[in-house]
């Protein structure tokens, strides 16, 4: 039971009689509390898949490569202009490319180039290159006409010698160019 007294200067005095409002008080404080505890803990596995899902967060500047998560797109390579939550926005070249993050299934950070790997690239690339016009070469000689012991040793040497010049000279240019080299910093998971 609750009495009020009025005084001269406007104030209002409460007193209290009964003992059982502050047990209410405190009952509530303390359903108020756990009430706030369960809200607590049902939030923190949903800000965990939230946060997993996020893009991180890449400062202007840095090479990134991104790869579309439906093959939407070839894989685009640049430096970033810009980084939200939501969204990347690169420079390659002289162009400009925005992507949604529900495009993106990987994004793959620059390490720098590498150019030893530039270089065994180079080598295959350039033995590839000149040894299959030679080999297309020795079977229109070979179609041509009946070839003699000497046109056969003189085929393979020229198999030898130009996939070899062709080796040489494709990893001297691929050592100088060198080959990026891609580390993944965010991907999609299955299923989203």
């Amino acid at each position: 039971m609750l009495h009020a007294t009025f005084t001269v200067r406007g104030r209002v005095t409460i007193r209290q009689q009964s003992r059982s409002l502050p047990k209410l008080a405190g009952l509530a404080r303390t359903l108020f509390h756990m009430t706030l505890l369960s809200l607590l803990a049902a939030s923190l596995p949903a800000s965990r898949v939230a946060a997993q899902d996020t893009l991180p967060r890449l400062e202007v500047g840095t090479r990134v490569r991104l790869e579309s998560r439906a093959q939407e797109f070839s894989p685009v390579a640049g430096s970033v202009v810009l980084s939200t939550a939501d969204s990347i926005g690169i420079r390659r070249h002289a162009d400009l490319r925005f992507m949604a993050r529900a495009q993106l299934g990987r994004i793959q950070v620059s390490a720098g180039r590498d150019y030893g790997s530039g270089a065994l690239k180079g080598a295959g690339w350039g033995a590839l290159l000149v040894g299959a016009p030679i080999v297309l070469f020795i079977v229109k000689e070979r179609a041509s006409g009946p070839a003699g012991p000497e046109g056969m040793d003189f085929s393979g040497a020229l198999l030898i010698n130009g996939t070899a010049a062709g080796a040489v000279i494709g990893a001297v240019i691929g050592g100088l160019v060198g080959s990026e080299r891609w580390h993944a910093r965010w991907e999609r998971r299955a299923g989203q």
